[in-house]
């Protein structure tokens, strides 16, 4: 393949990361051509645009032109969308499963020209190692193809490994990463000018770095954007609220937060935090928890899910825990939230959450239950996930809603959700909420048949508890309560890995297991002080999944009044 000289590539010629015959064209005839329909220059075009290769970056444009090259098959083209789903770079939101889409479709492709030896396809693949992009991850695989690349004077491949040497932060890499980035910065690469400026800050270079800051940004960087506007805001410099939009813009969740401080109204300022939060922005996570509890429609179900995506991202956190914990200590929702939430992973995903159940509420507390109603059943009807992953059966709970709604809530997912721990939990304290043991009972028999499959894999504590509990507290709903305790007491001490989410699930989802807490008390070895007062809930009307049908409620039968008096006189 022929190599492009650095003089080639300062000149009027257009520089990308997959020219494949090794010719340089006009940006002009790559535009007619993808104008045309041709797939290989629509890629060209989306490339540079996203990685600012030759020309500012525009994300936007990026995508446009890289979903009609992927759409007609182009490997690269499909390749460089994944990323900017994997990312959600521009308007375009994160979307794990797209990327992964994606990916996966273009590796046949990149993986057959990388072989025959094609620089473009090889620096491809070396990320997709490296990052773990559609592949499993493996650094060193990848590194080593870098570095063939590099060798080779490939451009992007240089920018890479100038990238990953200078992250890496050993003290022996530093010179040759140092040489790749000036190197990459001269063919106006904006990423290894934003890299090559931290160098340079680091070393206590700053004229050198506020030199390549100001390269970086004005190719359309978003991190180099956001860091100049710190910069410019030190200073008072006016341009400080164009870069912040336009990091923002690009889908940098920092420069998102900052935008939405300058917002006075609220619902404005939500979507930036929102848009922060899909991004994967911990601190908007937090943020957006706080304005759902303090001044958005209180949601408790939402704001636990919040933080159990926070702790997600960053494990352990003390202050996060705190919050977790006090929630819990009102509302009892950790583990139905957490196992809701199990397998599921990044802010992006908290669209999956966005129910309209504050709409149907709205209705509902105006005294407007039919149309409530009607409008819960609609909505149920078009996308009841939503519905399902807020954990609106905890709503509906607590404004006295009919546990018949609930019971349809569940109906609507259950042909998807039968793997999912959190349905079996939900459907459980719901039924057990309704009076409804029998259902309660199926819902911890359902629940007990996960975790065997599970059993292989790894053992759950805390769910195996769930169950017990569920199982024990359905036996009290139907009049069994020897069997009840001694069903616990047969399961042995509860094992107490989650002490004090387990008593909160007790006193706020079992509560007729407290009737006789001295039993209950020897069967589980909680301290009985720590347990909540009992309450037998009256049996309402509710959907058993077992069977498929509504449980009907026997109506009381007034038995009719006997005058013992008169029969005596007969």
């Amino acid at each position: 393949m022929k190599l492009f000289s650095k003089l080639s590539v300062i000149s009027t010629v257009l520089c990308t990361a997959f020219v494949l015959n090794g010719c340089i064209s006009p940006k002009e005839k790559f535009l007619a051509k993808a104008d045309d329909g041709d797939a290989q220059s629509q890629g060209i075009l989306g490339s540079v645009n996203l990685t600012g290769h030759g020309t500012a970056i525009n994300y936007n444009r990026a995508y446009y032109w890289l979903r009609l090259g992927a759409a007609q098959g182009d490997s690269i083209s499909a390749y460089y969308l994944g990323v900017i789903y994997q990312y959600g770079l521009g308007r375009v939101i994160p979307d794990q499963i797209r990327a992964k889409r994606h990916y996966k479709g273009a590796y046949k492709d990149i993986h057959l020209n990388a072989k025959r030896g094609k620089l473009p396809y090889i620096n491809i693949l070396a990320e997709m190692y490296y990052y773990g992009r559609g592949l499993k991850q493996n650094k060193a695989k990848g590194l080593k193809m870098f570095r063939y690349c590099a060798k080779r004077r490939w451009q992007p491949a240089v920018e890479n490994l100038g990238i990953i040497l200078f992250k890496d932060g050993n003290p022996n890499n530093l010179s040759k990463a140092k040489s790749l980035l000036i190197e990459a910065s001269t063919y106006k690469y904006p990423r290894a000018q934003f890299h090559l400026y931290k160098y340079y800050l680091k070393n206590g270079d700053n004229k050198n770095a506020m030199e390549l800051l100001t390269k970086s940004a004005g190719r359309g960087f978003p991190p180099a954007m956001f860091q100049l506007a710190e910069k410019y805001i030190e200073i008072n410099n006016p341009q400080a609220e164009m870069l912040y939009k336009n990091a923002a813009y690009g889908g940098y969740a920092p420069a998102m937060l900052v935008v939405a401080d300058d917002i006075p109204e609220i619902e404005e300022k939500l979507k930036w935090i929102k848009s922060a939060v899909e991004h994967g922005s911990l601190s908007a996570l937090l943020q957006y928890a706080k304005l759902v509890k303090d001044q958005v429609n209180p949601d408790p179900a939402k704001e636990m899910l919040l933080y159990v995506l926070a702790l997600k991202i960053k494990r352990n956190d003390p202050k996060i825990e705190r919050l977790i914990l006090k929630l819990d200590d009102r509302t009892g929702l950790f583990f139905p939230v957490k196992y809701t939430w199990e397998n599921v992973y990044g802010g992006e995903n908290l669209m999956l959450a966005n129910s309209e159940i504050n709409r149907v509420m709205r209705r509902f507390k105006a005294g407007d239950v039919k149309k409530s109603k009607k409008l819960y059943e609609q909505r149920l009807a078009y996308n009841p996930l939503p519905f399902f992953m807020n954990n609106d059966w905890y709503m509906l709970n607590e404004n006295s809603v009919a546990p018949m709604w609930s019971a349809l809530l569940f109906k609507a997912v259950e042909k998807h959700e039968l793997n999912n721990p959190g349905f079996w939990i939900s459907y459980g304290i719901s039924a057990g909420l309704a009076g409804q043991g029998t259902a309660q009972a199926f819902a911890a028999f359902k629940l007990t048949e996960l975790i065997k499959k599970r059993a292989k894999k790894n053992r759950d504590n805390s769910l195996i508890n769930i169950a017990a509990l569920m199982k024990a507290n359905a036996l009290i709903l139907m009049n069994y309560d020897a069997e009840a305790y001694e069903s616990l007491l047969n399961n042995g001490n509860l094992m107490r890995d989650d002490l004090h989410f387990l008593i909160n699930f007790i006193n706020f989802w079992c509560r007729p297991l407290l009737k006789d807490k001295v039993k209950f008390s020897k069967a589980t070895g909680i301290d009985a002080k720590k347990l909540s007062k009992f309450m037998l809930p009256e049996k309402k009307e509710f959907l058993n999944l077992e069977y498929g049908r509504v449980v009907p409620i026997m109506p009381k039968i007034n038995e009719p009044q006997i005058d013992f008096e008169s029969l005596n006189k007969k």
